[in-house]
């Protein structure tokens, strides 16, 4: 997260689980509370690790600096591109 702005997104396990792909409502609510998340934080770079419960509610994990994050399923490249791209946006 960058600004609040969701740069990247994925499931965090490797492998092939069909818990992995997200209707676009639960996507959609993933991204909001790890919005919500970074607003509370204050911080301008942040990752957000969101989870969900077995009742199906879904919760953040834990937030931390980038530097300490995985990219898990996340194209690193495509990452650092979009990282740039919104980086020179602001500047």
């Amino acid at each position: 997260m960058l600004d609040g702005e969701v740069l990247a997104c994925s499931y965090y396990w490797q492998g092939d689980d069909p818990l992995a792909t997200l209707s676009v409502q639960e996507q959609r609510g993933v991204e909001n509370l790890a919005q919500l998340a970074a607003r509370r934080l204050a911080a301008r770079y942040v990752a957000i690790d969101v989870g969900q419960l077995e009742n199906g509610a879904w919760v953040v994990i834990e937030s931390g600096g980038p530097q300490f994050s995985g990219f898990s399923q996340i194209a690193p490249l495509k990452f650092w591109h979009r990282l740039q791209d919104a980086l020179q946006a602001r500047f």
